[in-house]
């Protein structure tokens, strides 16, 4: 359930605009734009939800769909959405920024996911990273 207890709070079709620009080893940069040239195929993430978070079948994934070269020709082309460009506006407030490391305080595993716990109650925008000695065995 989404916020407010309604699902497709901000709508019910799902969509990408985005632009990747790319800066070189040897400084030279490029932009690549979504439009109508991009492929889409189903993967490996069968339901991701803020609040549920994620299901991830391996027996899904497409090995080396990452690498240059791979074949996308069984990929589908993505759909084009008719789109009000002169609704985007600039992000209102300061990108996502590395301030600080938060080691974990506790080391949670559930049915639904892996979490990392603080202790000081606050809400941390990141990711978790990890690192082991030796192979961890559950």
């Amino acid at each position: 359930m989404g916020f407010m207890l309604k699902r497709n709070h901000y709508g019910s079709q799902a969509a990408l605009l985005c632009q990747l620009e790319i800066t070189y080893d040897d400084g030279s940069k490029e932009i690549i734009g979504s439009d109508g040239r991009w492929k889409c195929s189903e993967s490996a993430i069968t339901f991701s939800e803020i609040y549920d978070g994620e299901i991830y079948d391996a027996r899904n994934e497409e090995p080396q769909w990452t690498s240059p070269g791979f074949d996308d020709s069984a990929w589908e082309p993505v759909s084009l959405l008719p789109t009000d460009y002169s609704r985007l506006k600039a992000q209102d407030g300061e990108p996502i920024r590395r301030i600080s490391s938060i080691p974990a305080q506790q080391l949670m595993i559930t049915l639904k996911a892996t979490q990392s716990l603080t202790s000081d109650r606050t809400s941390p925008a990141g990711y978790a990273s990890q690192s082991a000695a030796r192979p961890v065995t559950g």
